[in-house]
């Protein structure tokens, strides 16, 4: 992908007013019947990342204008755990783009259920992209669970991303 990135006029918005009271972050909920395997998950996770790239993404702000930089293709936060145990992170709601990717995982796996809960922050993608993100992300995870072709996704054209 071609970083260092500019930000768009929507990236910097939601950047600029993103503050510690008021995070620019969004959750989606997935309930799931049945078992999840972590290791399909986390398959799918790997491959789902680098076609949302700013997700996997930081920002460089120390020039005049903030500017997308590569990071580690995965969350910052991937927590897995038993259904009983809460949803939290070390440092609240905020995610700080400057130090973190802008987006964080939680499962919370029973033997017959499960429940994911991913944040995303604002400037890193809005709700649709959120829904094109799952929508992939499910397609990868059971492709990865059940050993069959997933068929083909978008190709990505990182034209775009200029």
């Amino acid at each position: 992908m071609p970083f260092p990135l500019p930000f768009s006029p929507f990236e910097y918005y939601y950047w600029a007013d993103d503050r510690p009271q008021y995070p620019m972050t969004f959750p989606v909920e997935l309930l799931f019947s049945g078992r999840l395997e972590r290791a399909a998950l986390a398959a799918a996770l790997e491959q789902v990342l680098p076609r949302h790239p700013l997700l996997c993404a930081t920002v460089d702000d120390a020039e005049v204008r903030p500017r997308w930089i590569a990071s580690a293709p995965a969350p910052s936060w991937f927590d897995w755990a038993s259904a009983e145990v809460p949803l939290a992170h070390p440092h609240g709601e905020p995610l700080d783009l400057r130090r973190e990717t802008g987006l964080r995982v939680w499962v919370r796996a029973g033997p017959n259920s499960a429940r994911m809960l991913l944040q995303f922050h604002h400037a890193c993608c809005d709700g649709l992209a959120a829904l094109q993100f799952i929508e992939e992300l499910l397609t990868l995870y059971h492709s990865a669970a059940t050993g069959q072709p997933h068929g083909s996704l978008p190709p990505l054209d990182p034209a775009q991303l200029q």
